[in-house]
């Protein structure tokens, strides 16, 4: 591990944040230690509705999702995720290379799909990809609604 460091990330106040949604120990462990070492605060949940508790009460830009988990599926995990109002951007881990999944994915609005196992350095890249993206529609979002707030305040 090289220890890559996204120098946009480092200017930020806050550090990125992931949760890694994963049945396999051993997956979990190593993302949870890759993103880590790169100054990331990482969640971790084993099951599906162990992701739901961690999102009901946390704010997640970024969450890596095993395709399959014991009580549930990156598609069940996306269909609660779209309602959120700052919805994370999701990315699923693959066993396999699956370009239907991909297609898939994409179509319904994930993020990504990374097959397992994949190099450290490119996942910090990609969820670095990520993290900026969920910030920008944030911080987009957020100066669209922040006027109207102003203009509401003006006319009281």
């Amino acid at each position: 591990m090289t220890g890559l460091s996204n120098p946009e990330i480092s200017r930020r106040a806050e550090s990125p944040t992931v949760l890694v949604v994963s049945p396999c120990r051993e997956e979990l462990a190593l993302l949870a230690a890759t993103f880590r070492e790169n100054n990331w605060t990482v969640r971790e949940a084993c099951t599906y509705r162990e992701a739901l508790t961690i999102l009901c009460h946390d704010r997640m830009p970024v969450v890596i999702c095993r395709r399959s988990l014991p009580d549930g599926n990156w598609k069940d995990l996306l269909g609660q995720i779209a309602v959120l109002p700052d919805a994370p951007r999701l990315i699923v881990i693959s066993p396999e290379p699956d370009h239907h999944l991909w297609t898939e994915v994409l179509s319904m609005g994930g993020y990504d799909v990374w097959v397992a196992p994949f190099d450290a350095d490119e996942a910090i890249r990609a969820a670095s990809r990520a993290w900026q993206s969920w910030q920008n529609e944030s911080s987009r979002a957020y100066q669209h609604w922040r006027p109207a707030k102003v203009l509401a305040k003006g006319a009281a």
